[in-house]
């Protein structure tokens, strides 16, 4: 139950921002915020189907996780199949260790 209220408010915010841009488009005033989009992320245990559900809602852009070396050409061909950008790519670092960024240069 607590994803139906997580998808709830996403999906409140996500048709309240549209038509926010909408109004702003329609006004010739370019939005500040940047592409309206969607964190892959926040779909869960149901993130093999945001793909679909966040193109079927009428979003172009994604938040995902930089995938590793070996997963970036399948990603690229999920992207493109879904008709879906990626915004913003997500990597994994621990800030708290003297060596935690170095995992970002694998994820560049």
């Amino acid at each position: 139950m607590r994803y139906h209220r997580t998808m709830h408010c996403g999906l409140v915010w996500a048709v309240w921002t549209a038509l926010a841009a909408i109004g702003s488009a329609a006004d010739g005033v370019v939005p500040e915020f940047g592409p309206l989009s969607c964190r892959i992320m926040n779909y869960n245990q149901y993130q093999d189907h945001a793909w679909a559900h966040i193109r079927a809602i009428g979003l172009n852009y994604v938040f995902i996780a930089a995938p590793p070396l070996d997963k970036v050409e399948a990603t690229r061909k999920r992207l493109a199949e879904s008709g879906l950008r990626a915004a913003v790519m997500r990597g994994e670092a621990n800030l708290t260790s003297p060596t935690g960024s170095d995992c970002l240069a694998a994820q560049l």
